[in-house]
């Protein structure tokens, strides 16, 4: 990876100036917003406005952090796209010397000349001495300065990991939209693209293990909250258990699939663990429907306002994706027939919408994943623990929060199982796809299935569930809509050569009555 320094003019200081508050002063201050971070920025994975054109930054808010006066900063940035509403990151900030061994090009900022020996500005995360100092106050006691506007918070699940925080760290060499840091038995995560309010990782991971006790999701362990001067607060980091797993779901079942065809069956073996994500699933369910005073996960009875909303959502996807479809100029021409096949429908479209809406079910909204898929699981010894409570970045952080129908999860998880085989198919030479796709979706309908099974079976007894079966099988086939029109939507705006996938999904579900 080329070093982002290479075409920047270095960060000159003062020879007495060498504290890194010195940074946010005059010339140099404005050199970081205009020159520097701005391209930094621009390069991140956790960018979340790469196509909107280069941003404006601002640095809004810094605490000084450490027990050295001026090592490091915690910086906020304020950052302005054009045409986008302002965004919020965290980026802290320290000085290093320049040259560090193992240290990422990704990493490094600017650097800085100060009459002595080179350092570089650099992104804290990639310190080892500053994530032990994180992890120092995680563990403290209390709360801790507040009038800085930090609090570090542990749980009382932490006393079964403190040797752990003691162990190597290790860092992922792909980048991701948020950061994550392995610490020996437990996971230290950093968010960075920000929202004021309560975090859904935060919260749930707290419900789910203090309340709930629910056992297959990484137990969170302690949290840092940065706290404005109204007393709002917003997430920065979460300590997390770290579980031992063989992947990914995703990359599980894509890899999987792909030797299918050429080793002994693997069916039965993505089969059970199919089974086992709906059983699980299931008890997701089941311990966010249980009874709380906590208002955030109290369940609500599901109402008629509930159904109006649900359905105009699906309408107005179905809306965005069609007209995404009808400005299409790229896709290939089989891909091109089916979305006119899909266009000509737009009256049963609608239809199938209304008629997939049911009356009032006997049930109860609750919160969910709200962004569940093969890649929010992790394998482990044939069984599999839940991650990634964030919800889908791109939404508000109010929607994210949004109590809901859990079988919207149930929709996410079929879709997933949906895009697994044409994902292992594209990774084969083109004279074997089309016997290879035959082949790799008859298994993925057979998990759909066992997942469904699983699914149901563990899910008896559960208020969220509605209580007769025809209206839950409406509310999936309404879900399932949704999910695949959105994916049309994203595929069209990402990866047009894969919009076909979900295409003949939403096809499928207008040619029969099955769920999936």
């Amino acid at each position: 990876m080329a070093d982002p320094r290479d075409a920047q003019t270095p960060i000159v200081l003062d020879p007495e100036s060498r504290a890194i508050t010195h940074l946010l002063r005059g010339e140099v201050l404005k050199q970081l917003e205009t020159e520097i971070l701005p391209t930094y920025i621009a390069a991140r994975r956790w960018y979340a406005a790469k196509e909107a054109g280069p941003p404006r930054v601002l640095i809004a808010d810094v605490t000084p952090f450490g027990p050295v006066a001026g090592l490091t900063l915690l910086a906020i940035l304020r950052v302005l796209a054009p045409g986008r509403a302002a965004q919020n990151y965290f980026l802290p900030l320290t000085l290093m010397p320049d040259g560090v061994a193992d240290m990422p090009a990704s990493a490094m900022i600017a650097t800085v000349q100060s009459g002595g020996a080179p350092t570089c500005l650099v992104d804290a995360f990639a310190d080892d001495g500053f994530v032990r100092l994180l992890l120092a106050e995680i563990r403290g006691d209390g709360d801790r300065s507040e009038h800085l506007g930090l609090v570090f918070r542990r749980t009382a699940a932490l006393a079964d990991f403190e040797d752990d925080l003691d162990g190597a760290i290790e860092r992922s060499a792909a980048e991701q939209s948020n950061t994550s840091i392995r610490v020996a038995g437990a996971m230290l995560k950093a968010f960075r693209k920000l929202e004021p309010g309560i975090h859904p990782e935060l919260e749930m991971t707290r419900f789910l293990t203090e309340r709930a006790r629910f056992r297959n999701v990484p137990a969170l362990l302690g949290s840092l909250e940065r706290i404005d001067r109204s007393r709002n607060a917003t997430a920065l980091c979460v300590l997390q258990a770290l579980v031992s797993n063989q992947g990914d779901g995703w990359s599980h079942v894509v890899e999987r699939l792909k030797r299918a065809r050429h080793e002994e069956d693997r069916r039965p073996e993505l089969v059970r663990l199919a089974c086992q994500i709906g059983k699980r699933t299931a008890e997701l369910h089941h311990a966010l429907a249980m009874p709380t005073d906590d208002e955030a996960f109290a369940p609500e009875r599901v109402e008629e306002r509930h159904l109006s909303v649900w359905a105009d959502a699906v309408r107005a996807q179905a809306r965005t994706a069609l007209n995404g479809l009808e400005q299409a100029d790229c896709l290939e021409p089989a891909v091109r027939a089916e979305a006119d096949r899909l266009l000509g429908r737009r009256q049963e479209l609608a239809e199938r919408i209304r008629r997939a809406t049911p009356e009032c079910p006997d049930a109860v909204c609750t919160r969910l994943h709200s962004d569940y898929h093969l890649g929010q699981i992790l394998v482990s010894d044939g069984d599999v623990y839940i991650i990634d409570f964030e919800g889908e970045p791109m939404r508000p952080l109010a929607e994210r929060r949004a109590k809901h129908s859990p079988l919207r999860d149930v929709a996410g998880m079929l879709r997933s199982f949906a895009y697994a085989p044409a994902a292992a198919v594209r990774s084969l030479p083109a004279e074997e796809r089309a016997t290879a796709a035959e082949q790799l979706n008859a298994i993925a309908r057979d998990m759909s299935t066992a997942f469904l099974e699983g699914y149901k079976e563990a899910i008896r007894g559960c208020p969220s569930y509605p209580a007769d079966p025809a209206h839950a099988e409406s509310l999936l086939r309404l879900f399932l809509l949704e999910k695949a029109l959105y994916e049309v939507s994203y595929e069209l705006a990402n990866r047009p050569e894969w919009v076909g996938i979900p295409l003949a999904g939403v096809l499928a579900l207008l040619d029969r009555d099955a769920p999936y």
